[in-house]
């Protein structure tokens, strides 16, 4: 007879996935000033991602506007990584910006993930003969199993990933 495979066992996955569910912040902090912040870079790098201009290095040779901050955090993980520069575009129209600077970004590791899986199988059999002489009961036989576990497992480094970018206005 096969052990069957539990619940918790199968969702495993599933749950892992959703406890990572809220684990990215992108946050905007408007810049407070006596006078607009401007300024004007002699060169630098850029992305364009969803019409926003991303300068990863450097900045905008051209004159643009101070209008806040982005403070991103998240897991550091492939689908959180293919979604990040779509976040940043997304607050930066959401505040009136037309780019972004990237002031910092760095990776924190943040411990170790460990999956296990362990599945047992077990079979087996009785062959005999039972005697039954008044109360007594007088059995004789023998018995045959059969198991065999198999176990799996996995870690993994986990990082979060910690950016900052200034939200411009080209002038």
């Amino acid at each position: 007879m096969k052990k069957p495979i539990t619940l918790l066992a199968k969702s495993a996955p599933l749950l892992a996935a959703i406890s990572l569910a809220g684990c990215a912040s992108t946050e905007f902090q408007q810049v407070e000033s006596q006078g607009p912040l401007v300024g004007q870079g002699q060169w630098g790098t850029r992305k364009i991602v969803d019409g926003v201009d991303i300068w990863t290095s450097g900045a905008p040779p051209r004159k643009y506007r101070v209008l806040g901050v982005i403070n991103d955090t998240r897991i550091d993980a492939p689908y959180w990584n293919a979604v990040f520069y779509h976040d940043i575009a997304s607050k930066v129209k959401q505040h009136g910006g037309n780019a972004a600077i990237v002031v910092s970004s760095r990776s924190q590791y943040t411990g170790t993930v460990s999956f296990a899986n362990a599945t047992t199988t077990t079979s087996g059999g009785f062959t005999g003969t039972g005697y039954r002489y008044g109360n007594v009961v007088d059995v004789a036989g023998n018995v045959n199993t059969t198991s065999n576990t198999f176990a799996s497992g996995a870690s993994i480094p986990a990082y979060k990933h910690h950016a900052q970018f200034l939200v411009i206005k080209y002038l």
